[in-house]
């Protein structure tokens, strides 16, 4: 089988078919239009394909060809050069998702003559539509794990293994049972005050060998809680505490943690876990307006602000209403809680991620 992919502006419009039908294509080939920003572009995908192929021992042949969307004959000469690749009753696809209406228009009844057939991704429903020239069918696209997610957006990744984090489930879990008396231990840890009167939770911490880690308990314990807390909800797959690199050249490499990522349906989303008094709403929102892009085009954020008030601290009003505005239209909703509501919680999640796709 033989896929020939059109690049547009969204790498999620190429990357699911690819995965999708990959352990049936002999060759992807990637088409893009010969300026120089879409050349870049098509060699960052190119790159990454690659990379999955050879983690996972695929063996695809990965092409990249160009021609200029504004000419009929480079149009029609570059179906030709598809067209010659093909073997005997080998299948031919197209995936048109994000391409200029002109472009498809040209290559659409030199693809159907050829017995080709045109897909049409849905990033949104995860679906695909597939037309023979006569009739379409709609197919349900395989959903991806975090981990070939972020190989097929050639992005170096670390994360923490949930085998690790497994035995001090039930103690974080019976720390948090008071939340709020913990998240005022955290505090008076951090600042190296007396702790008279918090035995239980130092023994509690000492069982796992955590009692003297303040990154663990000001930090750190309350993500695994979140973790816990959003397992069975829906998602493909959930990492915790994933440090994500972006670029090769040392000079321009540049890396960003994320507490939670949680994929569904070829999403990729993120979730931030911040337990304390205050948080400065508008700078954590301009952080993950700004990253998100990087993962998924279309990826959502939950900021989870749990500890503080809802509208005022001693700092000021934490998450204005101007910032609300930006988050929204940001796709990043926000949290938050004096004292989390386990159930609410995962309610909130559920209907953020889950129920909105």
């Amino acid at each position: 089988m033989i896929l020939a992919s059109l690049l547009g502006d969204f790498d999620s419009n190429i990357l699911p078919l690819f995965f999708h039908y990959s352990e049936d294509m002999r060759i992807h080939i990637l088409l893009t239009d010969k300026t120089r920003s879409d050349q870049t572009h098509a060699r960052k995908i190119q790159a990454g394909l690659q990379r999955f192929c050879e983690h996972h021992d695929i063996k695809i042949e990965l092409l990249l060809m160009s021609y200029d969307e504004d000419d009929i004959e480079s149009i029609t000469l570059l179906f030709e050069r598809i067209a010659n690749l093909l073997e005997t009753d080998e299948r031919l696809l197209l995936n048109s998702s994000d391409a200029l209406a002109t472009t498809q228009a040209v290559l659409q009844p030199l693809l159907l003559r050829q017995g080709g057939k045109l897909l049409a991704y849905d990033r949104f429903e995860n679906t695909c539509n597939i037309f023979d020239g006569k009739t379409m069918r709609q197919e349900l696209v395989s959903p991806m794990t975090i981990d070939e997610h972020l190989m097929l957006k050639d992005i170096e990744y670390t994360f923490i293994d949930e085998a690790s984090i497994l035995e001090r489930k039930e103690t974080v879990f019976e720390i948090m049972r008071e939340g709020e008396r913990f998240n005022t231990f955290k505090t008076v840890f951090a600042q190296h005050k007396p702790l008279d009167g918090y035995s239980d939770i130092l023994e509690l911490l000492h069982g796992v060998n955590k009692d003297k880690d303040q990154f663990y308990i000001t930090g750190t314990l309350f993500e695994e809680y979140c973790y816990w807390l959003i397992q069975g909800l829906g998602f493909d797959d959930i990492k915790l505490g994933t440090i994500v690199t972006h670029g090769h050249d040392p000079d321009r490499t540049f890396h960003n943690e994320f507490d939670l990522l949680c994929i569904k349906e070829n999403h990729l989303n993120i979730i931030e876990c911040k337990f304390r008094n205050y948080v400065d709403g508008e700078e954590i929102v301009y952080k993950y307006d700004s990253v998100i892009d990087l993962l998924d085009a279309d990826g959502k954020v939950m900021i989870v602000a749990v500890g503080g008030e809802k509208s005022h601290s001693k700092q000021g009003r934490q998450f204005r209403n101007g910032t609300k505005y930006r988050a929204n239209e940001s796709n990043i909703g926000i949290y938050q809680e004096k004292v989390l509501d386990p159930v609410k919680f995962r309610y909130k999640v559920q209907e953020f991620f889950i129920r909105s796709i």
